[in-house]
């Protein structure tokens, strides 16, 4: 069985988490920070977990999105990898994620 998730946020909205340790892990944090447009890599983040729930179920927290070798996003739900695909653009962030269990 194929599970998915997706999700849509307004970067603006996310603002105000920058930094929160209470959604983001400390390598999140760490990730995010490297860039200029902060916002838009903590919106990524965001959706990437928002789109893991909605498939996987749980809680925002449950999950970390992580990057392989090459800079893919990915989260493990157990021994499950969770494939994800990040877009951002000025306005919006946008994930969708796909796990075959």
């Amino acid at each position: 069985m194929i599970k998915i998730g997706t999700d849509i946020i307004e970067i603006n909205r996310v603002e105000n988490l920058v930094g929160s340790q209470r959604v983001f892990t400390s390598a999140e944090v760490e990730y995010a920070e490297r860039y200029s447009k902060k916002a838009e890599y903590y919106a990524g983040l965001f959706c990437a977990k928002e789109a893991c729930v909605k498939a996987l179920g749980g809680v925002i927290t449950d999950y970390e999105i992580l990057h392989d070798d090459a800079g893919a996003p990915y989260a493990m739900w157990g021994d499950l990898r969770i494939n994800i695909s990040i877009s951002h653009c000025r306005d919006y962030a946008i994930a969708m994620v796909v796990v075959e269990v």
